[in-house]
């Protein structure tokens, strides 16, 4: 019986760049092969001293976009905030819009994004998420219970 080298692939050689490059970006990753088609990839980083396990499922990858899980829920739902006030605080801090602004979305996929733009995209969201519901609140804090004139905001 003869010896015979897999065959690799363009999306093979470039899902090997993605690792090497996330590595560099992020530190320890794990990668599971959930079937033949399909690779899910679990980074774990802090984000203002809370942790946050990123899941990337990759399946058809660069073509089609990952499907991404934070935390066990996924990404679209750190996108939908139920209070109207907070995602026009939302909107202004990240300069996306919730509902089309993220570079996950099928309309705004391209085989060019990496992984690590994913990434340095959920930072900055869930960052954001973060800062507009503690501005909401210390608006919220402020009008009930302060003073109209202690900037209370500008301590966070």
């Amino acid at each position: 019986m003869t010896y015979q080298q897999p065959t690799i692939t363009s999306e093979d050689r470039r899902i090997g760049v993605e690792l090497t490059k996330l590595l560099r970006h992020c530190g320890s990753i794990s990668v599971n092969l959930i079937d033949d088609y399909k690779i899910a990839i679990c980074v774990c980083i802090d984000i203002d001293n809370i942790k946050n396990n990123i899941t990337f499922q990759i399946e058809k990858f660069p073509f089609r976009q990952p499907i991404i899980m934070i935390n066990n829920l996924y990404y679209d739902f750190y996108f939908k905030i139920l209070n109207n006030n907070i995602n026009e605080i939302f909107k202004t801090i990240t300069k996306l819009d919730p509902k089309h602004g993220s570079i996950t979305k099928a309309n705004n996929w391209f085989p060019g994004i990496w992984l690590t733009h994913i990434m340095d995209e959920i930072k900055d969201v869930l960052k954001s998420r973060r800062k507009a519901y503690q501005i909401y609140y210390c608006r919220k804090i402020c009008k009930d219970y302060l003073v109209h004139d202690l900037p209370l905001e500008d301590y966070l």
